[in-house]
Formats: C-alpha cells, sequence, structure tokens
C-alpha cells in the first residue's frame, strides 16, 4: 500500500485543524488543495469582456490621431508600467517622453531595448515612490490592471492629479471588481463564484494556507496586494481627490449585458472598469 507522504500528511492535519466554515468553504467552493495553475483561457478577465476599447486603448486611439508636433511634446507617465511594453509602443508611434513607475524592477530587457533603439532619452522607468515626481509635469498619467492592488487608493488618484498639467488626464482600467463572481482574485483555489462574499477574510486566508505558503491573513498582504475595491467607492475616492470623470464604463460580463442596467445589482456583474479622469482647469 503506497504510504502518504510527508508534505500530504501535514496537509491533513492542517485540514482536520480546521474551523467549520472553513471546512465548508474548503468543500464546496474550492478545486482541492494544492488547487491547479492559472489558464488565462478560464480565468483571464479578458475572455469575458465584449469587443470593445478599454481606456488604455482609447488612449493609443487618440495619441495617433495626434498630429506628430503635439505628439512629441506630451509626457506620460504609467502607474504600475510592468515591463513597460506599453510605453514602449507609445515611445515608437512618435510620443515625446514617458515615465513608468513600478515597485519592483521587472523592465530590465525593456531598458536594453531602449539602447538597442536609441530611446533611451525618451523613456525613463523609476522604483521611487510617486510623491518624488515633480507637480504639474505630465499631460497624461495611466494605469493598467493595478487599481484594484494599491495599498492606498486614494493616494494615487491625489498623486496623478498633483503630477497632472491642469486639463490632464488620467486613463486607467482595472478589474474584475471586488463585487465580480471573481473578485477575490484566487483563481487558483476558487471554483465556485462570490465565496469572498459568504466568507469572512479569516476564514478564506486560512484555507488559502492551504495553498500558499507566504504567510499572507489578509487580503493586502498577498501577493500584489488587494484592496477590495468596488465600483462605487472607486467613483467616491475620485470625487475626494478633486479629479472629474469625464467617462465611466462598466463592462458587464459577456452574456448578461442587461444585468448592469440595474444599478442595484450592477457591482455583481461588472468585469472591467474603464475610466478617464481629467484635472479641471
Amino acid at each position: 500500500m503506497k504510504q502518504p507522504t510527508e508534505t500530504g500528511a501535514q496537509q491533513h492535519l492542517a485540514i482536520d485543524r480546521l474551523r467549520i466554515p472553513e471546512k465548508i468553504l474548503l468543500r464546496f467552493f474550492c478545486f482541492p488543495p494544492p488547487g491547479r495553475t492559472y489558464n488565462p483561457d478560464i480565468d483571464d478577465r479578458q475572455e469575458n469582456q465584449p469587443r470593445q476599447l478599454t481606456a488604455l486603448q482609447h488612449l493609443e486611439r487618440d495619441i495617433h490621431c495626434f498630429p506628430a508636433e503635439k505628439l512629441s511634446s506630451l509626457r506620460l507617465l504609467d502607474i504600475g508600467c510592468g515591463k513597460g511594453e506599453f510605453l514602449l509602443n507609445l515611445v515608437k508611434s512618435g510620443l515625446g517622453e514617458a515615465v513608468g513607475l513600478e515597485i519592483r524592477p521587472v523592465f530590465e530587457e525593456t531598458q536594453k531595448m531602449l539602447s538597442e533603439l536609441n530611446l533611451e532619452k525618451r523613456l525613463h522607468f523609476t522604483t521611487e515612490s510617486f510623491s518624488t515626481l515633480q507637480a504639474n509635469s505630465f499631460d497624461i498619467v495611466t494605469s493598467q490592471d493595478s487599481f484594484e492592488h494599491f495599498d492606498d487608493p486614494l493616494s494615487i488618484l491625489t498623486e496623478a492629479k498633483r503630477t497632472l498639467r491642469p486639463g490632464g488626464k488620467f486613463y486607467l482600467n482595472w478589474g474584475p471588481p471586488w463585487y465580480h463572481p471573481r473578485g477575490v482574485h484566487m483563481f487558483f483555489m476558487m471554483k465556485r463564484p462570490w465565496a469572498h462574499l459568504f466568507f469572512s477574510q479569516r476564514t478564506i486566508m486560512n484555507v488559502r494556507s492551504l495553498y500558499k505558503t507566504d504567510g499572507a491573513q489578509k487580503y493586502h498582504e498577498v501577493e500584489g496586494g488587494l484592496n477590495q475595491m468596488t465600483v462605487s467607492r472607486f467613483m467616491r475616492l475620485t470625487r475626494e481627490s478633486g479629479l472629474r470623470i469625464e467617462k465611466l464604463e462598466q463592462v458587464p460580463i459577456r452574456g448578461i449585458r442587461p444585468l448592469v442596467w440595474f444599478p442595484g445589482i450592477r457591482e455583481f456583474f461588472t468585469s472591467v472598469v474603464n475610466a478617464i479622469l481629467v484635472k479641471p482647469e
């Protein structure tokens, strides 16, 4: 007879120590530990979107409509730029100057490409604090797939306003929001929708410890962070920051568009939020 592995025995012991709510969550809402790998064909929120432009795609379209002399004078800041491919494409298209802000230095490959293309004077990356950037120095600020992860989202909005020139725009898209069926972002373990709305943070994080050994006990402590951002909270924080909403689009989960017409349940069926915010003149 096959003997249980040490890891398997430890896992069974950990499951035995779970409280009743945690056992219910594990039994009825989760894949068995150790879970499953991320599958973009199933888990990628883009697969649930209708075919329409995101806020950043609107920006790319707008930029290509600028006269060359106007485009070459624009300065752009991307918050949470990742590897920086988005910025590289914009600079190659004629954008005057861009700065990529990222907490992790994951843009080394893009920096090498900049040197090869002789573009290093027009695109810069930094891991410094947002607050170190000069006020009124950018025409455009962007953020993609990051707003639901920021520790202090209000400070991001207020810093965006501070660094924008009067009339400048903040293009951002983010999601899924917290009330989305997969708003807890734990694709590796959750097989049922909205589990994070039925169970407490303590319950979910205790069960998560069977899958991840990073020691996280709260949502904001998981890799990348999670601030439980909702659409209504996003709108409230935007008003508090002093930015004006020029465009706000709640992209519905594919196939259930009529449900986003009803304010009381709209949040539960929004896949992505596209927004364009403006700093008053």
